[in-house]
């Protein structure tokens, strides 16, 4: 048995295999935010260009894609606001809207969300 990635903080909150090989092309820890660790440099950079093209500060999350994994089914979640889902054309690297959860939402202003961390009396944080 092997250990491929670990966090202190948590534990793991996804992985994400290529559906061929069943090589780990990425892992997600979830903390006060999620994070990646990335084994795959085509998924990273798809991240990074999803990332820039999305809402300030959403997170990114991958809900579905096509078998040839050329078209996917984006989600930007966000603490201030309603979870939007894109299309995202992997091969041209463009977004394009699907629609947005709870579209009401859209004409309110909502406070980010801060995270809080508690120091326990043992020394361990919440």
């Amino acid at each position: 048995l092997e250990t491929i990635a670990s966090n202190e903080k948590c534990n793991v909150g996804g992985i994400v295999l290529d559906p061929d090989t069943k090589e780990i092309k990425g892992i997600s820890f979830n903390y006060a935010r999620t994070e990646r660790l990335f084994y795959d440099d085509e998924l990273e950079k798809d991240y990074k260009i999803l990332e820039s093209l999305g809402p300030k500060d959403a997170e990114v999350g991958i809900s579905s894609e096509t078998e040839d994994e050329s078209t996917w089914i984006v989600s930007y979640s966000r603490s201030d606001g309603p979870t939007e889902y894109k299309i995202y054309d992997q091969k041209e690297k463009t977004i394009s809207p699907l629609f947005v959860g709870k579209p009401v939402l859209l004409d309110y202003k909502f406070a980010p969300m801060e995270d809080v961390r508690i120091q326990t009396r043992d020394g361990l944080e919440l």
